[in-house]
Protein backbone atom coordinates (compact mmCIF):
# COMPACT_ATOMS: atom_id res chain seq x y z
CA UNK A 1 0.00 0.00 0.00
CA UNK A 2 1.25 3.60 -0.89
CA UNK A 3 -0.12 6.67 0.94
CA UNK A 4 0.08 10.20 -0.78
CA UNK A 5 -1.46 12.83 1.68
CA UNK A 6 -2.02 16.62 1.34
CA UNK A 7 -3.04 18.64 4.00
CA UNK A 8 -4.75 22.94 4.38
CA UNK A 9 -5.45 24.18 7.40
CA UNK A 10 -8.53 26.78 8.07
CA UNK A 11 -8.33 29.71 10.45
CA UNK A 12 -12.06 29.84 12.31
CA UNK A 13 -13.26 33.06 13.25
CA UNK A 14 -17.16 33.27 13.67
CA UNK A 15 -19.64 31.23 12.27
CA UNK A 16 -19.20 30.93 8.56
CA UNK A 17 -16.21 32.83 8.50
CA UNK A 18 -12.89 30.77 7.50
CA UNK A 19 -9.23 31.74 5.83
CA UNK A 20 -7.14 29.65 4.79
CA UNK A 21 -3.69 30.37 6.55
CA UNK A 22 -0.56 27.88 6.17
CA UNK A 23 -0.38 24.68 7.66
CA UNK A 24 2.21 25.41 10.12
CA UNK A 25 0.28 28.20 11.53
CA UNK A 26 0.07 28.50 15.43
CA UNK A 27 -3.83 29.83 15.17
CA UNK A 28 -5.89 29.22 18.04
CA UNK A 29 -9.77 27.81 16.19
CA UNK A 30 -9.92 26.12 12.62
CA UNK A 31 -9.61 22.99 11.01
CA UNK A 32 -7.46 20.39 9.16
CA UNK A 33 -8.71 19.25 5.51
CA UNK A 34 -6.70 16.39 4.89
CA UNK A 35 -6.96 14.69 1.22
CA UNK A 36 -5.39 11.32 0.93
CA UNK A 37 -4.54 8.90 -2.16
CA UNK A 38 -4.28 5.23 -1.32
CA UNK A 39 -2.98 3.15 -3.78
CA UNK A 40 -3.60 -0.71 -2.78
CA UNK A 41 -2.77 -3.23 -5.52
CA UNK A 42 -2.73 -0.98 -7.65
CA UNK A 43 -6.10 1.00 -7.56
CA UNK A 44 -6.59 4.31 -6.79
CA UNK A 45 -8.75 5.68 -4.25
CA UNK A 46 -9.01 8.88 -1.81
CA UNK A 47 -10.16 9.85 1.41
CA UNK A 48 -11.09 13.08 2.73
CA UNK A 49 -10.65 13.87 6.10
CA UNK A 50 -11.21 16.92 8.46
CA UNK A 51 -9.87 17.56 12.00
CA UNK A 52 -11.22 20.82 14.31
CA UNK A 53 -10.03 22.44 17.11
CA UNK A 54 -9.68 25.20 19.95
CA UNK A 55 -12.49 26.07 22.33
CA UNK A 56 -14.69 22.90 22.82
CA UNK A 57 -17.58 25.18 22.41
CA UNK A 58 -16.95 25.98 18.87
CA UNK A 59 -15.38 23.26 17.53
CA UNK A 60 -19.44 21.95 15.70
CA UNK A 61 -19.20 25.20 14.10
CA UNK A 62 -15.63 25.00 13.28
CA UNK A 63 -16.20 21.62 11.63
CA UNK A 64 -19.77 22.26 10.38
CA UNK A 65 -18.03 25.76 8.63
CA UNK A 66 -14.93 24.27 7.07
CA UNK A 67 -17.24 21.15 5.97
CA UNK A 68 -19.92 23.42 4.37
CA UNK A 69 -16.99 25.23 2.29
CA UNK A 70 -15.61 22.31 1.55
CA UNK A 71 -18.32 20.50 0.07
CA UNK A 72 -19.45 23.45 -1.96
CA UNK A 73 -16.38 24.20 -3.55
CA UNK A 74 -15.67 20.62 -4.08
CA UNK A 75 -15.65 19.90 -7.72
CA UNK A 76 -15.27 15.94 -8.20
CA UNK A 77 -17.65 13.12 -7.21
CA UNK A 78 -20.62 14.01 -5.01
CA UNK A 79 -19.69 13.44 -1.49
CA UNK A 80 -22.13 10.68 0.02
CA UNK A 81 -22.48 9.13 3.86
CA UNK A 82 -22.81 5.49 3.04
CA UNK A 83 -19.30 5.70 1.11
CA UNK A 84 -17.72 7.36 4.55
CA UNK A 85 -15.56 4.94 6.55
CA UNK A 86 -13.04 4.72 8.67
CA UNK A 87 -9.87 2.88 7.56
CA UNK A 88 -9.75 -0.11 9.03
CA UNK A 89 -13.48 -0.90 7.65
CA UNK A 90 -12.26 0.71 4.52
CA UNK A 91 -9.27 -1.49 4.13
CA UNK A 92 -10.80 -4.61 5.00
CA UNK A 93 -12.87 -4.51 1.67
CA UNK A 94 -10.00 -4.24 0.00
Amino acid sequence: MKKKRAQRLYQVSAPGVLMSVPVEAPIPQGCIVEITQLNVNGIASWTLGFEAFGSESFLAESLQTVANWTSKSYQAQKLKAEDSSGYPIWLAGK
